[in-house]
């Protein structure tokens, strides 16, 4: 050890050392950072003018250039911890900056940063967010791949990720900044793969195990956070040697993944691609003490083994596992068997015949004859060439895990296939009933053969939707033609009603499901003597009506609404058209009349079971049922249950045997069986279409959020009313609970959203909003380039706003909230004069029901939490019809909570493909997390 006179602290030496170079001051010559790419990574260098290594003294120059040259030096200097100072000759090489990373933000001050080529390397000012897309256009094959976000809205594809450091990348030859990647960006590269589709889950699990700042983009699906996922303690049977020995181990499994998964991988989070929902759901692994379920499994063995008193009751503990010698493992299997099930996972249990446990592929029997809503009749489970009753063998394998046979041995069942048919037969007193909706599900679950013919024939019904391209379609009392898509929709709608089945129809918005509807009404009418009923938004009744008088001008029909309606007069017509306050208000008379249909358009309206609007559309009585709707599930699959009964009442029966069957494990432990189980049943009955699947020819939508910085005025109120709210509403949870606070929260949130858009309706117009000057310039600009426009707000005091605005523009508009009556004059004019330039109306007013397409821009100046409301706004310009590219804008304060309900979007999307969304319920969904988030600074 140094004596203390010849001690050298670091710090003193290199504050005292003349140079890292002969010590001598240098005269001040041009210098440049040069940043080189090799496998290792990105290494730095300093060089002069021609690219020579240059041993700079820092003292020579000033500024960052000297920050650089120091901290250069430092780290060159200590490189290696070795080395006795001046004794060697100082390493030329450059450093790496994935580990200097404190380098990367100086140089990007610098201004002097070049490449091998000398050629400059620019510094992006603005930072951009890293995202995976994930690319599922093949079937078979996940391609994943980088790209950046930019603040603007735009990306750029990277054909390499070339990470500098952890929070900077280059592209082309320009370095940005980015969300630091954490310890796992070494490795992110290799996301750039493909995988056989099989295994998304796996590869998207890896990848949020790996590193949780990069955004993920995958198809259609949205990513959201899911509750922890608790790991299973699993039983792993690994073989019987030749000495009939038992080999076995308690291994860590997570649930929905191999075994050997959790055992490679290092997992701290899973992810599952809900395909119902349009979800990605991200979890957080729990990991369970296994050392103290290893040890408790080992004492019992212990006690079994000193009982049996047997030299072939033998145990081995070894790192490999346990080895039970065959006595041991006879009476361990024996006795503790329903225990073991009970407390583990089993994993191969088929290895255990020569214990006389067995694991059994059981055949089903089922008899069914036709009840009166259900189908009933007898189901049997044969196993090995036992006959047991469905619920007697049901019941034993709830208890037991297993099921006794007459030889004495226990067959061990697929734990799926067990809770199939626990969701799928309901008992009876004398047998099963199951609902003609299952059908094709029970079909699945049979054996091949002579077992099939004992099912009723009307399993025939699902197997002719098979069939519906073949058919001819005749409409002659259809004045209108129809495209090919709408005639395959009205094909499905005529064979749903030949069998009274309902059904939704769930084209995306603007695709033509009010025609398509029409269409089958023609076909419905006049044989019919019934008359049929229509619900709908108010705001679509003037449409309905317009389009009936043009494609079915022979159908008779009547407006039922306003304060001088009279039913028994509408009831003269065919179709009686109504709103769903009227159908509310007028349910007793509604309620005492047979229909023939009910055809709920915007049938979103009847999403909550308990609302008084669904109740009433329950209430109604008909021999046909059709909703209407491109966004018919919101925010959770309690909206498909309300739908499909109205649609089919008898479909999943009570609504705690929907939330038991399938919202539990499909929304709880992402359980992918039975979302396609579920996805099975409703498929025959719900019709989707995309834009992009049948109208090749619509323009592209082109979507850019413009971020406003707010003023100082206004974000010293913002700031001072969202201190008070959240200081406010932390007590009222504190005190209160967040159930009986969200009234308080609904307060806060309106009140900042107002304050970020309309600043001007809480301070008596002495604050202008931010976003004023922004959008008077673009509305300038699209308005002198001969575009259309329409504003969209969820404010009256916006859509006042806007037009005090394009007043003092000299700009000619038109306004629409709730309480506009001619609607219909309004819309005609802005779609016909060509003078009028732009329609400023509230989100809700504006977001169903109306035709656009004169307009191509679309500005929306208050996000709202769910996208799907925003895209049904946009949709009244990008529709059929439209012939030119439309370009919306989204009007975002910068630091905000208008930013931060952008990102809550993320996580809120409507269910997509057969499950989607709309409106803004979404107060009632958000979590303490989540109104902290919102509130925070």
């Amino acid at each position: 050890m140094a004596s203390g006179a010849n001690r050298i602290h670091l710090f003193e030496a290199l504050r005292n050392a003349a140079s890292f170079g002969d010590g001598k001051p240098q005269v001040q010559t041009p210098v440049f950072f040069q940043v080189l790419e090799g496998a290792a990574g990105f290494s730095l260098r300093v060089v002069d003018k021609k690219g020579a290594d240059l041993d700079a003294d820092y003292r020579a120059f000033s500024g960052i250039e000297r920050e650089i040259l120091k901290a250069f030096g430092e780290v060159r200097w200590s490189w290696d911890a070795g080395r006795v100072w001046g004794e060697e000759e100082f390493d030329r090489s450059g450093i790496l900056l994935h580990e200097h990373s404190h380098l990367v933000w100086m140089l990007a001050r610098s201004g002097k940063v070049v490449d091998a080529d000398m050629k400059p390397l620019v510094f992006h000012p603005d930072p951009a967010r890293l995202q995976l897309v994930v690319d599922l256009d093949d079937a078979d094959w996940a391609t994943g791949y980088f790209r950046l976000r930019h603040a603007d809205g735009s990306t750029t594809a990277l054909e390499q990720l070339r990470l500098v450091a952890e929070s900077h990348l280059m592209a082309d030859r320009t370095i940005y900044g980015i969300q630091p990647l954490g310890m796992g960006f070494r490795t992110l590269g290799l996301f750039s793969d493909s995988v056989p589709a099989t295994q998304l889950n796996e590869y998207l699990t890896l990848f949020f195990s790996a590193c949780s700042s990069v955004d993920l983009v995958c198809g259609n699906y949205s990513v959201c956070p899911g509750d922890p996922l608790p790991a299973k303690a699993t039983l792993v049977f690994q073989q019987v040697d030749e000495n009939a020995a038992l080999h076995l181990d308690i291994v860590q499994a997570i649930p929905g993944f191999p075994i050997e998964f959790a055992r490679d991988y290092d997992l701290g989070r899973v992810a599952f691609a809900d395909d119902m929902e349009g979800l990605i759901r991200v979890r957080d692994v729990l990991y369970g003490d296994v050392l103290k379920a290893r040890a408790s499994l080992l004492q019992l063995l212990k006690k079994l083994a000193r009982s049996a008193g047997s030299p072939e009751a033998y145990l081995v503990d070894d790192e490999e596992g346990l080895i039970l010698g065959p006595d041991l493992a006879s009476v361990f299997l024996r006795e503790h068997l329903a225990e073991i099930m009970s407390e583990f996972d089993l994993f191969g249990a088929e290895k255990l015949k020569a214990y006389r446990i067995r694991h059994v592929e059981p055949k089903l029997d089922v008899r069914l004859d036709h009840g009166i809503d259900f189908l009933e009749g007898d189901a049997a489970l044969e196993l090995e060439g036992e006959r047991f009753s469905l619920f007697d063998a049901l019941q034993q394998y709830r208890k037991q895990k297993y099921i006794a046979l007459a030889d004495g041995s226990h067959a061990v069942l697929d734990q799926r296939y067990m809770e199939r048919l626990d969701r799928l037969f309901k008992k009876q007193k004398n047998g099963v009933r199951i609902s003609f909706f299952d059908l094709p599900l029970i079909e699945e679950l049979m054996e091949e053969g002579a077992s099939r013919s004992k099912l009723p024939d009307s399993r025939e019904v699902f197997r002719g939707f098979n069939t519906l391209g073949k058919k001819r379609l005749q409409l002659p009392r259809f004045s209108g033609t129809l495209r090919r898509y709408q005639t395959a929709g009205v094909k499905w709608l005529d064979y749903l009603h030949q069998h009274r089945l309902g059904g939704c129809l769930a084209d995306d918005m603007g695709l033509g499901k009010t025609i398509q509807a029409i269409a089958l009404l023609t076909r419905i009418y006049p044989a019919e003597k019934k008359p049929s009923l229509l619900v709908m938004p108010r705001s679509l009744l003037f449409n309905w009506q317009r389009e009936l008088e043009r494609f079915a001008p022979e159908l008779t029909s009547c407006i039922h609404y306003g304060p001088n309606r009279a039913l028994d007069k509408t009831l003269a017509n065919q179709l009686v058209l109504t709103t769903y306050g009227t159908l509310r208000a007028d349910i007793e008379a509604f309620a005492e009349t047979e229909f023939h249909a009910v055809v709920l358009d915007e049938s979103q309206a009847i999403k909550n079971l308990n609302t008084q609007t669904a109740k009433a559309a329950l209430a109604l009585r008909c021999e046909f049922r059709l909703a209407l709707s491109g966004t018919p599930i919101e925010n959770n699959l309690g909206e498909l249950y309300t739908l499909f009964r109205f649609l089919n009442p008898s479909m999943f029966g009570s609504g705690a045997e929907f939330e038991r069957d399938y919202v539990a494990p499909i929304q709880r432990t992402g359980d992918k069986d039975v979302a396609r189980e579920l996805r099975r049943k409703i498929k025959p009955f719900i019709l989707r279409r995309l834009k992009s699947d049948v109208l090749k020819d619509l323009p592209a939508k082109v979507e850019q959020v413009l971020f406003v910085e707010m003023g100082e005025e206004q974000r010293t109120l913002y700031e001072a009313r969202r201190c008070f709210y959240q200081a406010l509403i932390k007590g009222e949870i504190e005190r209160n609970g967040l159930a009986k606070s969200r009234f308080a929260v609904l307060e806060a949130l309106l009140e900042l959203r107002q304050i970020a858009t309309v600043p001007e309706s809480k301070s008596d117009g002495a604050i202008v909003s931010a976003k004023r000057e922004l959008l008077a310039g673009a509305l300038q600009e699209a308005v002198e380039n001969n575009r259309k426009c329409l504003v969209f707000t969820n404010f009256l005091a916006g859509v006042e706003q806007v037009g005090s605005l394009l007043n003092e523009l000299g700009i000619e508009h038109v306004s629409m909230t709730g309480a506009t009556s001619n609607r219909a004059q309004l819309v005609e004019r802005f779609q016909n004069d060509p003078q009028l330039k732009v329609f400023v109306m509230t989100l809700k007013t504006g977001g169903v029901g109306l035709n656009l397409t004169a307009a191509d821009t679309v500005f929306i100046l208050d996000p709202w939490w769910n996208t799907s409301a925003e895209t049904q706004a946009v949709d009244r310009t990008h529709r059929i019809g439209q012939k030119k590219t439309v370009f919306t804008y989204r009007l975002i304060a910068a630091n905000s909570i208008e930013e931060k309900i952008m990102k809550l979007q993320q996580h809120k999307k409507e269910l997509v493909d057969l499950v989607v969304s709309s409106d803004g319920a979404t107060l009632k969904s958000l979590s303490e997390e989540d109104i902290d988030h919102l509130l925070g600074a």
